[in-house]
């Protein structure tokens, strides 16, 4: 069965022979019953604006491979190319670029281009956002026995050095650092075997996994210097 061809691609094909000095000589449809087939292709190209995943691919490596090629030719390293020489390189780049995306002209090409970078930056911002955003619960029932058995003893350790400064009634200053000190080894110890070689590691992969409000309030509130 000959897939039917849509009628841009068909005027490409017709002014590349053309230009060959050939005649394009365009396949005729097949009628066909698979109704369920195009419109499961149909649902498919209407995800990304009409385009299949292979068009867009196509696309991008052709867009990507002229930014490439250009910014070389800009920097003209060793200036092995004059003035005449690098038109005449970025024109044929160009040209390679259009035949390789499918695009009618280079325009075309650009602007989907500028289009599809912008739309993948939103795209990686929101899949960003969400991860950022995942309930603690979620994070935790997707670690490993080990790594669950690892967050165990950091909660714990936290506890604990949370109530020693918060609750410390009857403790002079030389005794809470003991029992800090206490707690830590505890921590430690029931950690063998999970790579933790001190305390202070363990609760910064915990504040790593599951920041506190104080900390997220920090990260999003510290300027970048």
């Amino acid at each position: 069965m000959v897939a039917k061809k849509s009628a841009a691609k068909i005027r490409r094909n017709m002014a590349r022979a053309a230009a060959r000095g050939e005649t394009y000589t365009p396949p005729e449809p097949t009628a066909t019953n698979n109704d369920d087939e195009d419109t499961n292709a149909n649902k498919q190209q209407d995800a990304d604006n009409g385009e299949s995943e292979e068009i867009i691919t196509k696309k991008s490596a052709a867009a990507t491979k002229l930014d490439e090629t250009l910014a070389n030719i800009e920097s003209n390293i060793d200036n092995a190319l004059n003035s005449k020489e690098r038109r005449s390189a970025k024109r044929k780049a160009e040209a390679i670029a259009v035949e390789e995306s499918g695009c009618e002209n280079l325009e075309e090409l650009l602007e989907w281009h500028k289009k599809h970078k912008a739309k993948s930056k939103k795209k990686a911002a929101k899949k960003k956002t969400t991860k950022n955003n995942n309930h603690p619960q979620e994070i935790i029932d997707n670690l490993s026995e080990e790594d669950k058995a690892k967050l165990s003893c950091a909660k714990k350790l936290k506890e604990s050095l949370t109530k020693l400064e918060t609750n410390s009634e009857g403790l002079n200053a030389k005794e809470r650092r003991s029992a800090k000190r206490k707690a830590e080894a505890i921590a430690v110890e029931e950690c063998a075997g999970m790579n933790v070689s001190s305390s202070e590691e363990l609760l910064a992969w915990y504040e790593t996994l599951l920041p506190s409000p104080k900390e997220k309030k920090n990260k999003k509130s510290t300027p970048y210097i």
